[in-house]
């Protein structure tokens, strides 16, 4: 499916925008491409974030990121929300 999203269209699901704070996919390469350190937002809130120390991406399933719990991590240094005591995160 195409979805047209801030003047751009990419593949990707349709998904709630209401409060969405970041939309990271790794299977669009509108938000990130192999090799890469930047996985960029595509909402229009730009909170993209840098992926630190040796991530992994996995092609299988159109694409996915993997840290393996010790060291990596996925650093936002614009992330703001009006409820920072209040945060659901989903990844899958």
């Amino acid at each position: 499916m195409s979805i047209i999203y801030q003047g751009t269209t990419h593949n990707g699901p349709r998904i709630i925008k209401d409060g969405l704070i970041t939309n990271l996919d790794a299977a669009d390469s509108l938000s990130y491409t192999s090799g890469s350190n930047s996985w960029l937002d595509l909402s229009p809130n730009n909170v993209s974030g840098s992926l630190i120390n040796g991530h992994v991406f996995n092609p299988e399933y159109k694409g996915s990121i993997e840290l393996d719990g010790t060291n990596e991590r996925i650093q936002f240094d614009n992330f703001h929300t009006p409820f920072p005591q209040q945060i659901t995160v989903d990844i899958w």
